[in-house]
């Protein structure tokens, strides 16, 4: 309907012989502004199956309840026929944030879209709504707000990995 907000786009970058190479993790904020995380992949067999652990220093401001002297860590299963996301951003002190995606693969079709959209047609309103909620809530119990920095320089991180 001409609107969307999509907190987080992962792309998975593979080479020609389709291995996996990195990933983009685009994040979005409220304010209109978006940075990507390109993260080299390091596949490591966990159980019979295949996930990944990243992590990168946070670059762009999320919430106005959480500094940017943060890092996120990323534990992704290489899709198959599910994908699962967790990404987990710390601070000094420890955990501050936890949020996880468990998705299933399903054909691309134009019925598949429509029974996606029937099912929920303003799920983007509900996920705005959702946030701005929260923060009211969060406001409400008397969390500090933030500054809010310029946006970063670059829109990609590169990160290298540690050696």
């Amino acid at each position: 309907m001409g609107y969307g907000f999509n907190p987080i786009s992962v792309w998975f970058c593979h080479r020609r012989d389709g291995r996996l190479a990195a990933i983009l993790h685009e994040v979005h904020n409220t304010f209109g502004e978006r940075h990507t995380y390109l993260i080299p992949a390091d596949v490591i067999p966990n159980g019979g199956q295949t996930d990944l652990h990243q992590e990168c220093a946070k670059t762009l401001h999320v919430s106005p309840f959480m500094a940017m002297d943060m890092r996120y860590h990323f534990r992704v299963h290489v899709p198959d026929e599910r994908l699962s996301l967790v990404i987990r951003g710390d601070d000094a002190e420890g955990p501050m944030i936890v949020a996880s995606l468990a998705a299933r693969r399903r054909e691309l079709t134009d019925a598949a879209l429509l029974r996606a959209f029937a099912r929920t047609p303003l799920l983007t309103l509900k996920v705005i709504g959702g946030i701005h909620w929260e923060a009211m809530r969060l406001w409400i119990k008397g969390l500090r707000l933030q500054v809010r920095p310029a946006p970063p320089v670059n829109s990609v991180s590169i990160v290298t990995p540690a050696r």
